[in-house]
């Protein structure tokens, strides 16, 4: 069983999960900035590291040639260049430009290490050091599809391994640096495997996480019934709305509506009936509204229109329309209906709960004189 289990990882590690085309996208935008920004760090110190040696270098203590320091000035050149285009790319969110950038430093990654790697050869330094390095970086900061990083590992290294062998003699130290290298090739390859496909998990279960909570925000701002937003959301709605009007100095108003002998259909037809006409009413109110208007269900058959930018006598008017559009809508197995409503405009100073109070009260003073009409708080 343990063994069972051990392969059973190994074989995730192995094997990516696929995804659909949009979140395959979105994953390689996520993968593009962030490793992005990781080799603009690099590049930092890249910049550091070299520039530390030259001054060495040139102060005598280390052996330098003219060759050696002309490719260290143009690592340093280039390391600025590149991480300045990246970095602006990346701030303007130039994506395929970005993808270019980042790509082409890989493969400039891989040609200084080959070239590095022949100069120091010339210099007596008979190792692959300078390939390591760029290998782990690439490693650290990959882009694309990780079979397109195993190649930019392989390729390169088979390549220069060809023209070392064909230049230089092929002593026992070479060999044994060549077993070396091709052994961390291997890991390295098997590592970007890895790599991958534990940062694709990674993104899976943020993105799986993401959805959860959106739907947790939905179904705690959501009426169930009605699938327009609760008691909760539409007084922190109003909260906010408040802030803004007072921030500004423009107008606000609520309507409270209620439906009218909504207990009668309850009665006749049964609460299954009771709660279609709910549903009907809130979709055709929705309708009817602004696209800044906030609506939600305040409890029971009372409803809360926010209407932002809008005095009293404005709203009083969309309210009186709300009031022509139901009554001429006819309810399947029920007929028309009618609402009541009561507007409060927003006071100085007045708090959500005052306003709410004083729409309740014109509402009340509506269902006293005879319903089916609106009234303005006073």
């Amino acid at each position: 069983m343990k063994f069972k289990k051990i392969f059973n990882k190994a074989k995730d590690l192995f094997i990516s999960n696929k995804l659909s085309p949009e979140l395959e996208k979105k994953f390689r935008e996520t993968l593009l900035y962030s490793n992005s920004k990781r080799i603009i760090k690099l590049s930092i110190c890249i910049i550091i590291f070299t520039a530390t040696i030259l001054i060495l270098e040139l102060a005598g203590l280390i052996q330098w040639n003219s060759e050696i320091l002309a490719f260290q000035l143009s690592v340093i050149y280039i390391c600025i260049i590149m991480g300045i285009v990246i970095f602006i790319l990346r701030k303007n969110k130039k994506t395929k430009s970005l993808l270019i950038a980042v790509s082409s430093m890989h493969i400039i990654y891989m040609i200084a290490a080959c070239a590095y790697t022949s100069i120091t050869y010339i210099a007596g330094n008979r190792s692959f050091d300078g390939y390591i390095i760029s290998s782990f970086i690439i490693f650290l900061t990959f882009i694309r599809k990780k079979y397109i990083s195993i190649t930019l590992y392989i390729v390169p290294y088979l390549l220069l391994t060809y023209y070392l062998v064909n230049k230089y003699e092929v002593n026992m130290q070479m060999i044994i640096e060549i077993i070396n290298v091709t052994l961390f090739v291997f890991l390295i390859c098997i590592g970007s495997i890895f790599h991958y496909n534990w940062y694709k998990k990674l993104f899976i279960q943020k993105e799986n996480m993401k959805k959860a909570n959106e739907k947790l925000e939905f179904l705690s701002t959501t009426d169930e019934l009605t699938q327009i937003n609760n008691r909760r959301k539409i007084y922190h709605e109003l909260i906010r709305e408040i802030e803004i009007a007072r921030r500004y100095h423009h107008d606000l108003s609520i309507i409270m509506l209620d439906i009218d002998f909504f207990k009668k259909i309850n009665d006749n037809y049964g609460h299954n009936i009771g709660d279609y006409v709910l549903l009907e009413f809130a979709q055709l109110i929705g309708s009817h509204l602004r696209n800044a208007d906030v609506f939600g269900r305040w409890g029971g058959e009372e409803f809360i229109i926010i209407c932002p930018y809008t005095n009293a006598a404005s709203a009083l008017a969309l309210a009186e329309r709300l009031c022509k559009v139901t009554g001429n809508f006819n309810i399947k197995g029920v007929g028309s209906i009618t609402f009541s409503a009561g507007i409060s405009q927003l006071r100085n100073n007045e708090k959500p709960k005052e306003m709410i109070i004083r729409a309740d009260n014109s509402l009340y003073h509506s269902k006293k004189n005879g319903r089916n009409r609106v009234s303005i708080a006073g």
